[in-house]
């Protein structure tokens, strides 16, 4: 942005600073993200300050864009904006993206905005209608009773469903869970994930019978996500298996003990990964880099280059992924190009395909990282995508880590995709950036040097 370029590089540049407050993630080490979303703070990374995107908010003469760029930012931060600077941006909404945004706005701007925001409860845009019953149920009179009615008609669009119980759990999470555990037999899709994110908040024994219960589904993303909750709170090394965590349930109420794994237990689960990221899903999406720094060789293995390195870890992976799943590999450069249009199923054909798309690819030009993540977004049914980079963002719509961010969070709102990173050798911003994609998107990280 015009008015912020000076400033806002060189805040980018503290990004690292910020980070290691968060958590410091060893070398070659992968670090599972336990920490709920809801917790990751605003703050930890850095971007322009609320007290610059403001006055560009009101500018008149400024870029249009640049004035859009400072709504969204402000969305995202949480910032309440006066009522008439907001209202006067209205004429000059274009697209759903910037509309989005300025109702996050606008359900901060209390009773002035009842009337218009519940409006958008009725627009014809998923995102839209999502933001505007999240705003309505967590800020205004009356919005618990919006959020129950919305839980209620099953046949509204999952978005507004899921920022219907995610609003109930950030005005009181204690009642969302009990909820979420009345509900959690029977929601699918992303209404069921973000059931789990909500109980992932505050982890209890007390989740133990309805997890393993939701074992009884069947291999899915939200039963292995179960599985690794019942994990954590008992230590127990099962995996996604209803039967052998029944068992181990019902031994411990025969003996009236608590659900805790022996000390000594020293079972290893065997699980499907690629370069030590666990897959949790079977609708993935591995988006790589394809930069011509990729072509680099390694720092601890001198022999391979990245790109080697990338090839031989896809190969090995290829022949453990379930016959159940469906998976595409998208390439980012300077230019975008995917494997498949949308997802495939995994067949003999498609992994021999795959191998062969893997490792003809030709690594050359920029890092257009934001561009790769949204093409995997585009695929129906996608809930998973793993991304390796191994540098700074440079070519694409986006290439600052704070607008990267932004985009992010808005496009994955209400989707609850599971996005976990790879930083190949990366600078230390871009290992940054990795880490922070990972903890807003209940992902893991990993840093490979």
């Amino acid at each position: 942005m015009r008015a912020l370029g000076f400033r806002s590089s060189m805040l980018v540049s503290l990004l690292l600073s910020s980070l290691c407050s968060l958590q410091s993630t060893p070398s070659n080490h992968t670090w599972a993200n336990l920490m709920p979303r809801h917790a990751v703070p605003r703050s930890g990374f850095s971007m322009p300050s609320e007290q610059e995107f403001l006055p560009l908010l009101a500018d008149r003469e400024a870029e249009m864009s640049e004035r859009i760029d400072a709504l969204k930012a402000l969305a995202y931060l949480g910032v309440k904006i006066n009522y008439s600077d907001l209202k006067a941006m209205k004429r000059n909404l274009h697209d759903d993206a910037a509309l989005i945004s300025y109702v996050r706005c606008l359900s901060l701007c209390g009773e002035v905005a009842r009337e218009p925001l519940q409006k958008y409860i009725k627009h014809r845009s998923p995102a839209v209608r999502a933001e505007a019953i999240y705003g309505f149920a967590r800020y205004f009179e009356g919005g618990r009773d919006v959020a129950h009615a919305t839980l209620s008609e099953r046949k509204l669009h999952a978005w507004q469903r899921v920022a219907a119980i995610r609003a109930l759990a950030d005005v009181d999470l204690s009642l969302a869970q009990v909820e979420v555990m009345r509900r959690l037999g029977s929601e699918s899709g992303e209404v069921l994930l973000e059931c789990l994110e909500i109980l992932r908040r505050d982890l209890s024994d007390d989740y133990i019978p309805v997890l393993i219960e939701l074992l009884k589904k069947g291999r899915s993303r939200a039963t292995a996500e179960a599985s690794a909750m019942l994990q954590q709170i008992t230590g127990y090394k099962i995996g996604n298996d209803y039967r052998s965590w029944h068992i181990a349930y019902l031994r411990h109420r025969v003996a009236h003990t608590s659900m805790r794994a022996p000390e000594e237990s020293t079972t290893q689960l065997r699980t499907v990964a690629y370069m030590g990221i666990p897959i949790f899903s079977d609708n993935i999406c591995f988006v790589l880099d394809s930069s011509s720094s990729m072509t680099e060789r390694m720092y601890e293995m001198r022999r391979m280059t990245r790109a080697a390195k990338v090839i031989e870890e896809f190969d090995k992976m290829l022949p453990i992924l379930p016959s159940t799943s469906r998976f595409n590999v998208v390439f980012f450069e300077s230019l975008i190009h995917e494997m498949y249009e949308q997802l495939t199923l995994v067949t003999p054909e498609s992994k021999e395909y795959a191998s062969v798309f893997v490792s003809t690819n030709n690594f050359s030009g920029g890092t257009n990282l934001f561009g790769g993540i949204v093409r995997s977004f585009e695929f129906s049914g996608i809930e998973e995508v793993i991304v390796l980079s191994d540098g700074d963002p440079s070519v694409g719509d986006y290439t600052k880590p704070w607008q990267i961010m932004v985009e992010l969070d808005r496009l994955n709102r209400w989707r609850n995709i599971r996005i976990s990173s790879i930083s190949f050798s990366a600078p230390r911003a871009a290992e940054s950036l990795m880490y922070l994609i990972s903890a807003y998107n209940a992902g893991h990280f990993r840093d490979i040097d």
